[in-house]
């Protein structure tokens, strides 16, 4: 296998022409079986991805660079491995079978064709591209369904012990609550981040001083109940995500939380009361540690795969 990989790193460089060497930019960087990865299209991938010629990423982020594309190398092996899996198991997606799907996605999200084609032109993909992708996910879906879910059998011990572990996550129970809540523009802006994370920090220390929660939150809250001292009301524990369940349960009644990190920027809670009104048998939350267990299976045994699936092939990094 390895001879076969040289001749194609030979024929590559030929193809190349002298050119190549005084700016070789488009070299080998990855042989996967009979197949190679070039560093162009590891550079047109890094670009589709993040926006930015390779030039522009080091300067964005000098100390991560390389260690960034080594990781999308890797993703790109996958990608090409898995492609090979697709192929030799057979796997064919009609384009009446990407109609329908678009068709079902379109309905789902309430779209209209002109309408699905302007959010498309909006994040700057060709409808084709879009078919495409869409083809590539299909495919790895059903190459998933068959070599990964279809192997996959969750047991009522399974269900019983994920119950037991997590028993926390299905008490019922409500809380009073108190919030400050500072709001980002833009969440994905690192520097407004720091900033608002800053200012949280320097209120939970005048908190942590004795100063009223009730009052700093009227004056500084973006949130509900800025006008009412943070007030937020009383919340269901049903309501509730895990995590943020399992910190208010690490709460006592009068407790101050550290500043979280929320969907729409940061936000300091202060508990003031916890009522347990019962728990949830596990007859009516059966279902949904099946999908819990089932997701996680499925993600364990496809990396297990995928593992097995580099072990079996010809690699090799040249980067």
């Amino acid at each position: 296998m390895r001879a076969i990989g040289t001749l194609i790193v030979a024929a590559a460089v030929l193809c190349l022409g002298v050119s190549a060497f005084a700016e070789i930019t488009n070299r080998i960087v990855a042989i996967v079986d009979n197949d190679i990865i070039t560093l162009y299209e590891l550079n047109e991938r890094a670009k589709e991805l993040t926006g930015y010629s390779p030039e522009e990423q080091q300067v964005v982020n000098d100390q991560g660079f390389v260690e960034n594309r080594r990781n999308l190398l890797n993703l790109m092996i996958n990608e090409r491995l898995t492609q090979a899996k697709i192929r030799a198991l057979g796997i064919d997606i009609t384009s009446n079978q990407i109609d329908a799907t678009i068709e079902k996605i379109k309905q789902d999200y309430g779209l209209t064709q002109e309408s699905l084609l302007i959010s498309l032109k909006n994040e700057g993909i060709s409808y084709e591209k879009y078919r495409e992708d869409l083809k590539q996910d299909i495919e790895r879906s059903r190459l998933i369904t068959s070599e990964v879910k279809s192997k996959i059998i969750i047991t009522d011990n399974q269900i019983t012990q994920h119950y037991n572990d997590h028993k926390e996550e299905y008490i019922k129970a409500k809380f009073h609550l108190l919030g400050i809540i500072l709001k980002a523009v833009d969440r994905n802006d690192e520097e407004e981040m720091t900033e608002l994370l800053n200012k949280a920090q320097g209120l939970l220390a005048r908190l942590r001083k004795g100063e009223d929660f009730g009052r700093i939150a009227k004056k500084y809250s973006q949130g509900l109940g800025a006008d009412n001292g943070g007030d937020l009301g009383n919340y269901e524990s049903a309501k509730l995500n895990p995590e943020f369940l399992k910190m208010l349960f690490d709460l006592n009644e009068g407790d101050i939380s550290e500043v979280i990190v929320s969907d729409s920027g940061v936000q300091i809670i202060k508990l003031i009361s916890k009522e347990i009104t019962g728990i949830q048998p596990i007859e009516e939350v059966r279902a949904s540690i099946e999908d819990i267990i089932y997701k996680q299976e499925v993600n364990e045994k496809f990396t297990s795969w995928l593992e097995d699936l580099r072990k079996s092939a010809y690699i090799e990094i040249i980067f």
